[in-house]
């Protein structure tokens, strides 16, 4: 058998004749046991490699949501007509929202809050933010497939996406709304 044959080449088997059936079966059945004992030996490898990337991941989410915690601990509060509290934090680069929290700069709330307010409305009013944390509960599980990171950044462009769609039906100028989207990415000419 290949498993005798693989046993003799490696040396852990001493050649036998053939009329030595007996040896030869134990002898197999040793190969067999090493076999196993190996196969076992890297599933419980990959099952460690498995857990410390589970476990990496979820500690890395864990330290995030506190840092963003932290962060949202900062700002000045107010509510807008929708019941969703508005978080100004001076110097925030970037507007976003979280469930049912608006997160934006006070330059942006004094100079563009109706279209970011509507913006980050609509992800809200969409569930964007259940989206985001289901996916990372995938990405947590499933941290070692590129098909789920990829789904996430193709997933946070479809919810860009929705929100700006939203926008249009609004009757937001166009022009304006380009303009405030390309100064909004690439900062202020």
């Amino acid at each position: 058998s290949i498993l005798k044959v693989l046993g003799i080449h490696m040396g852990i088997l001493p050649e036998t004749s053939a009329n030595d059936s007996a040896v030869m079966h134990e002898n197999e059945a040793s190969v067999e046991q090493l076999y196993q004992t190996a196969s076992w030996d890297l599933k419980y490898i990959a099952g460690v490699i498995y857990l410390c990337g589970v476990i990496g991941f979820l500690g890395l989410f864990i330290y995030r949501t506190l840092l963003l915690v932290l962060y949202l601990k900062q700002g000045l509060r107010q509510t807008d007509k929708h019941g969703n509290t508005i978080i100004l934090i001076p110097g925030c680069k970037s507007p976003f929202s979280l469930f049912k929290y608006i997160v934006m700069s006070v330059e942006d709330y004094e100079q563009y809050q109706t279209p970011i307010l509507r913006h980050e409305q609509e992800h809200i009013r969409q569930l964007h933010t259940l989206d985001l944390v289901l996916l990372t509960v995938v990405q947590v599980i499933q941290w070692f497939n590129p098909f789920v990171w990829m789904l996430g950044r193709d997933l946070k462009m479809i919810h860009e996406y929705e929100a700006d769609k939203a926008m249009l039906k609004y009757g937001v100028d166009i022009k304006n709304y380009q303009y405030l989207l390309v100064n909004k990415s690439n900062g202020p000419s």
